[in-house]
């Protein structure tokens, strides 16, 4: 039984209409309670520039865990919340989002161009800052996600959508007698991609009835996880094929006529 889907080359070249709503890359590592001091944050905010640089703004943000212990001999369960620090760091125009928290670092856009030009850059740096002033010692999960709304056709009905996805993607709209009855749906799936490298696709139309219009969601989320080695260099290769895996998916899910509506 083969343990890896085989995708095509994908076509590299960028779209005049990309339908990118988001895009977030999130490591995950034990937990460093450093993250939450001061002296932290400035550290990595001035290794990515400071004030002067792509992230002007910083900020502390806080957030709870719950645990909840249960057990031979423990008559109620003991729920503990734990608080925890970390601190946010934002471009002036609030496009992009950086996250340091004990357990986890993140990087997120809204204004996504490329990966070459501009979101692998600022990956990097951030890899390099956090290895270097958080020192994590185990990756315990990699994410990365894209979100695709696609509204660029105006369609109006769910059906109209038959010439642009995969009839994989549409299932019951496709049927003859249930098909006009279909209103809106939410699938979820899961694709083992690689080796230890596993795929989740959520995908369904999304109605806006304030434009009279029925657009489609696409949102992967490539990841790994298990404990290993933190190696900033390896962080930066397994984003960067995660990378290219999302843009291989996105091309297997949708049609030829809607790649070229895009360019």
């Amino acid at each position: 039984m083969p343990t890896a889907v085989e995708l095509p080359e994908p076509d590299r070249s960028r779209l005049a209409r990309s339908p990118l709503e988001l895009v977030v890359c999130q490591v995950r590592h034990e937990r460093r309670l450093v993250v939450g001091e001061g002296a932290t944050a400035l550290a990595v905010h001035d290794t990515l520039g400071g004030a002067g640089g792509p992230y002007p703004s910083i900020d502390e943000v806080s957030g709870a865990e719950l645990n909840v212990m249960v057990g031979p001999g423990i008559g109620t369960s003991n729920v503990r919340e734990t608080k925890t620090s970390g601190w946010r760091l934002t471009s002036a125009d609030g496009a992009w989002v950086i996250t340091l928290m004990p357990d986890n670092f993140s990087l997120e856009t809204s204004s996504y161009t490329s990966w070459g030009d501009d979101f692998a850059p600022r990956l990097d740096a951030l890899i390099d800052a956090v290895a270097q002033h958080v020192n994590p010692t185990f990756e315990q999960r990699i994410g990365l996600r894209y979100v695709d709304r696609i509204n660029e056709l105006g369609l109006t009905q769910l059906s109209a959508w038959e010439p642009y996805l995969r009839p994989e993607l549409l299932g019951l709209v496709l049927h003859p007698q249930l098909g006009p009855g279909v209103r809106t749906y939410q699938h979820q799936v899961a694709i083992e991609l690689a080796d230890g490298v596993t795929a989740g696709l959520r995908h369904g139309p999304v109605v806006e009835q304030s434009r009279d219009a029925v657009d489609y969601q696409l949102d992967y989320d490539i990841f790994r996880q298990g404990g290993r080695p933190f190696h900033a260099d390896a962080v930066k290769g397994a984003a960067a094929q995660f990378n290219i895996y999302a843009l291989q998916l996105f091309q297997a899910t949708i049609s030829d006529a809607l790649l070229e509506e895009l360019r």
